[in-house]
This record gives C-alpha cells, structure tokens and sequence, in this order.
C-alpha cells in the first residue's frame, strides 16, 4: 500500500531506497511530460538576442559581455533610445568561429607544403 507524503512535510535531510523499477519507471513518466510540452522557440532559431539569451547562447557572463561591447570586441546594436544592446546571431556565430586555431596535422601540412614549394622554387632558378 503505497503512501502519498508530502515534500512540505519532510524534513530537510532525507535518505530514501528506490527500487531499480519504480526509478525506471519514473523516468518514463517524465519522458512522457517532456514529450508533451511545447518545445519554446529555441535560441539557435532566433536572429536577434538580448544579452541574457547571448549569455545562455555564447555561455558567457553578462558583464563579460558588457566588457567587449564597451571595447567595441563584439558585434552589437543598440535600440534606436540607446538603452538596450541587441545581437544578430549570424553575426555572432562569424565573430565565435573567427579565431579559429589550426590543428597540428594542419599546421604539419602547411608546412611540408611550404617546403615543396621552396623546392619546386630552387629547382626553377
């Protein structure tokens, strides 16, 4: 016989035992809920962003933001008053991918590249 217990009425430490089965069986019921929410419209779909969705999206802090708008390091836009900062996201997805830094197998290739062509030079002359 199974008893409802309010979590208002626990106390702040508790140890419980979960079966195997009521654990499975817990997480089906909230697969079951989360497969009939209505998804809300993701931040990877939207094109513009306030700086606490630019936060959650890019996984920086507010003030580090504020810091490279301040410094002009970031792409932004202000509202037409001046108050709020506004980001597109294509443009923030080219200003996170552009300081991309070669792998090694990269740099080896360009590098055994550069020397053929010095060869390829020397042989010329």
């Amino acid at each position: 016989m199974a008893h409802n217990i309010s979590l208002e009425n626990l106390p702040t430490w508790v140890k419980l035992e979960v079966s195997k089965s009521d654990l499975e069986a817990f997480a089906q019921t909230l697969l079951a809920q989360s497969k009939n929410q209505v998804p809300n419209p993701s931040l990877s779909t939207k094109k513009m962003m306030t700086v606490d969705e630019l936060a959650s999206y890019a996984n920086l802090a507010k003030q580090t933001i504020y810091g490279l708008t301040s410094k002009n390091q970031i792409p932004y836009h202000k509202s037409p008053m001046g108050r709020k900062l506004y980001f597109v996201k294509a443009e923030i997805d080219e200003w996170l991918t552009s300081n991309r830094r070669a792998t090694t197998a990269e740099i080896e290739a360009d590098a055994l590249r550069h020397i053929e062509e010095q060869k390829k030079k020397r042989r010329i002359r």
